[in-house]
């Protein structure tokens, strides 16, 4: 069983419902006031959510948990931009920060959110110990005693260039026709600038070589999954610009959040994942971890 500390009186059950009420008004307010595009989830998942989170079986009070009053979440190994360990501060990176917007949209306290190993919290039958696991998971690879949220992620591709080429100025792929495009070879990436874009792109056996490529100007770019671009960055010898990202393949890779078969939780993290993508916080968060001009999208003609 996942070790949880009980407990503690600080958090009654009406000082939660009045503050799962209170979250509530202001996500319909800041609803009111904006209307962003759901980019990473199905609009027909978001046409078909039932209770909005804090009132009825997804306010506070109705949650169950396997201890009351805390989210025991399970993660996989240190990833950065996705989970990196801090042992005096708390984890960070970007799961770190969904789990925390989504579990204050339930409810909870950032002290009442409990975080475990994932591999650590099966019984010796196999069945999960947790409320919530959180680690790039793909619906396909996992057994079927786990059920899975709507994507919390949707891989995207990433222009890359050198500041101050014209490149960096392109908002749509019609404007790449003149342009020489980088991919690792057999990646996503090369599908998509291929199938996506309808271009014909030069094809390396490395990012490494890429960057060599574009430093020398034997090609105007790079497209990389997105989720790659924090350490291209952190490892470029040369300073290069986040020109956008394109839309997502409708094949595109997704990540998803994994509970116990059957429970009832997982109505309430999709209808809480679907407020976070309409008020802009996913994509908020995708911009702070794996860089800023990932919130720009360069369409596709």
């Amino acid at each position: 069983m996942v070790a949880i500390n009980p407990l503690r009186a600080a958090h009654s059950r009406s000082a939660g419902m009045r503050r799962s009420l209170l979250a509530v008004a202001l996500v319909l307010s800041l609803a009111a006031c904006a209307s962003p595009e759901a980019a990473e989830l199905n609009p027909d998942a978001i046409a078909a959510t039932g209770a909005t989170p804090g009132i009825g079986p997804c306010s506070f009070p109705n949650l169950t948990t396997l201890d009351s009053g805390h989210l025991a979440v399970a993660h996989a190994q240190p990833k950065p931009p996705y989970y990196t360990p801090r042992p005096l501060n708390g984890p960070v990176g970007f799961d770190v920060d969904v789990v925390n917007e989504l579990s204050e949209g339930l409810g909870f306290l950032p002290s009442q959110v409990v975080w475990s190993r994932l591999g650590k919290v099966f019984d010796k039958d196999g069945h999960p110990n947790f409320d919530v696991a959180i680690a790039q998971l793909h619906k396909e690879k996992f057994s079927a005693s786990l059920d899975f949220s709507l994507p919390y992620f949707t891989e995207t591709q990433a222009l890359l260039a050198l500041p101050d080429t014209p490149i960096t100025k392109v908002k749509s792929s019609s404007e790449l026709e003149n342009s020489t495009i980088g991919v690792v070879l057999g990646t996503t990436s090369q599908a998509y600038v291929r199938e996506e874009l309808g271009l014909d792109p030069t094809v390396y056996l490395s990012n490494a070589v890429i960057k060599a490529a574009m430093r020398d100007r034997y090609i105007s770019g790079m497209v990389v999954p997105v989720e790659q671009v924090p350490s291209i960055l952190a490892t470029s010898s040369e300073p290069l610009v986040v020109v956008g990202q394109f839309p997502p393949a409708s094949d595109a890779p997704t990540y998803h959040l994994a509970l116990p078969i059957g429970d009832p939780l997982v109505t309430c993290v999709d209808e809480a994942l679907i407020k976070m993508t309409k008020l802009g916080q996913l994509d908020a968060l995708r911009a702070k971890w794996f860089a800023d001009g990932v919130n720009r999208t360069i369409q596709v003609d």
